[in-house]
């Protein structure tokens, strides 16, 4: 993929990804459900990066406060993306005692 507002650095890169690829799906469905469908896909990725690296998983509000965050920019994807991965970033340098 090479989109103009993909994110550089991982685990957003990835998280961008997987709801790029879920939203190849919005025309199958109706507007609810593929909101919902995005949402499920992006926990599901942000658990399986937590069991992968050891960190907590966000919670869902953690998920919906991000893309609340995202909609309306013309780089919602991204913005989403990276969101949930400064939770992961905040867990990471509290556990290594960064700031």
């Amino acid at each position: 993929m090479s989109h103009l507002f993909r994110p550089m650095r991982q685990p957003a890169r990835r998280f961008y990804d997987a709801i790029e690829d879920e939203a190849l799906k919005r025309p199958e469905r109706y507007y609810k459900y593929w909101i919902q469908a995005e949402r499920d896909r992006m926990m599901a990725e942000a658990q399986a990066y937590a069991q992968e690296t050891g960190l907590t998983p966000p919670p869902l509000s953690v998920v919906e406060s991000a893309e609340r965050c995202a909609k309306g920019h013309a780089d919602y994807t991204a913005k989403w993306a990276i969101g949930v991965a400064r939770y992961f970033e905040k867990q990471q340098k509290a556990t290594n005692g960064t700031h």
